[in-house]
């Protein structure tokens, strides 16, 4: 086995981390390990402490990463959120056990025993790494893009009585978003497990990043109440992906979401993005439906695995 030195990502290592990671993937393998810029990781790590993040280094040289999260979705699922990922030419050394064994142990210093990971159902050779190690599948999700640039600027026809806005142009809007998201959250499958939290500690949650550009925070509502809500996570390289969506369950069926989605669209267009994307169960049939009729179209799915812990 080759001499493998595992250490935890300082503020200092995060090029390095950056650098590793595109060398490792020209696509990233789930829609979870996108990276951005030193910068943007920092600010991420900053705005979700309960993690962390290895790098292995042989001979001198970066050999490969992993990364351990209290992902709320993997919680749910009964586990830590868990990625490792090593260069081509050093698989089958030692380095990914090696950084396997490191993130296991950190999640089990905070409490779990059990490790939830995602990747693209492509990645046959670390599909075959994974379920050797024990990880078994336990969801599919569809992955959807739209080419903005091409795409036509839908028209957004709402019910009687109901309105869009942004939660810049309306932040007293937050309660009302956070009643949806906590209505909507148990009927979307694949996070029928996951619990927010009241909504003063929700604000200060690892569920907030849903509506942390308000800007692109685009909620529908009544005279009386907040009845829809749909977010984009702005990415770099023109890409920004849908995120926390939900509608009142009395206000289904009534074209709010259809609404929402066609604001997204017409928004990313003229703020001059290139690309959408969206991930969701393939049991959630409604939303496929959704995004199919606006000319997304299908990618590589995603697995989302579960296994055990490395030994320590």
């Amino acid at each position: 086995m080759t001499a493998v030195r595992i250490s935890e990502v300082e503020a200092a290592d995060l090029p390095g981390y950056v650098e590793v990671h595109r060398s490792i993937f020209a696509e990233p393998p789930s829609p979870l390990e996108r990276v951005g810029s030193a910068e943007q990781v920092a600010a991420y790590i900053s705005a979700h402490p309960r993690q962390r993040r290895f790098l292995a280094e042989v001979e001198g040289r970066l050999a490969g990463l992993g990364r351990a999260a209290a992902n709320p979705q993997a919680q749910a699922r009964g586990g830590m959120y868990a990625f490792v990922a090593v260069r081509q030419e050093l698989r089958g050394t030692g380095v990914g056990t090696s950084l396997l064994r490191s993130v296991s142990a950190w999640a089990r210093s905070a409490g779990a025993d059990a490790l939830i990971t995602q990747l693209a159902e492509t990645e046959a050779r670390g599909l075959s790494w994974a379920a050797s190690r024990g990880f078994v599948e336990i969801a599919r999700d569809v992955r959807l893009a739209l080419d903005v640039r091409s795409a036509p600027v839908p028209a957004a026809e709402l019910p009687q009585d109901v309105e869009l806005t942004t939660l810049a142009a309306r932040p007293d809007f937050i309660r009302g978003v956070y009643e949806v998201l906590l209505e909507a959250e148990p009927d979307v499958p694949g996070t029928e497990e996951i619990e927010l939290p009241p909504f003063e500690q929700w604000q200060e949650s690892e569920f907030f990043w849903a509506v942390k550009n308000p800007q692109a925070v685009f909620v529908a509502s009544t005279p009386a109440e907040v009845v829809g809500v749909a977010s984009l996570d702005l990415r770099a390289d023109g890409l920004a992906v849908h995120v926390g969506t939900g509608v009142k369950r009395a206000w289904r069926g009534r074209g709010v979401a259809t609404a929402l989605k066609a604001t997204q669209i017409a928004w990313a267009k003229e703020a001059g993005y290139k690309r959408l994307e969206t991930s969701n169960d393939s049991r959630n049939t409604p939303i496929l439906r959704l995004n199919e009729s606006f000319g997304y179209t299908e990618q590589p799915g995603v697995l989302t695995l579960r296994g055990p812990l490395a030994p320590s």
